[in-house]
């Protein structure tokens, strides 16, 4: 039995980058859950947005357990790469970073739709909506954007 509990927005999105998450820290989730901080070391690739992104993270509670759930959508002209697993550095309004992924499985799924501008001018472009759940699916990290 799957319910979900309470819901989270982040305050206003300045910043959104993707990485490779193979070029993570193993066990990043379990550093964050111990109090740690993580460090990104690694290639950030920002992602120009336009629009107002969401990225709001619920409690879901499945088989006796509590996991978190992070759905993070945004729109952009750019597309980003498939070919590897993918992590996800997101700024707020507050300068705080968060990150979403790991380097073990599972990665977060990233859906695109692509969207065509009316004829009369309007610009194309891609709708991304980023889901990840883990037992910790949006932890703090420090990070270079």
């Amino acid at each position: 039995m799957t319910r979900k509990q309470t819901e989270q927005s982040l305050p206003g999105i300045k910043n959104i980058a993707y990485l490779d998450a193979r070029k993570l820290t193993p066990n990043v989730m379990l550093m964050a859950i111990c109090g740690n901080p993580i460090g990104v070391f690694t290639e950030l690739h920002p992602i120009p947005f336009c629009g107002t992104p969401s990225c709001i993270t619920s409690s879901v509670y499945d088989n006796h357990g509590r996991l978190e759930a992070v759905t993070l959508t945004f729109k952009s002209t750019e597309y980003m790469p498939t070919h590897m697993p993918v992590a996800f550095v997101v700024t707020d309004a507050n300068d705080k970073s968060y990150l979403i992924g790991a380097f073990e499985t599972p990665h977060p799924t990233v859906k695109m739709e692509i969207g065509f501008g009316d004829p009369s001018g309007d610009a194309s472009v891609n709708t991304y909506e980023v889901k990840y759940t883990a037992i910790r699916a949006l932890l703090p990290c420090v990070a270079n954007l």
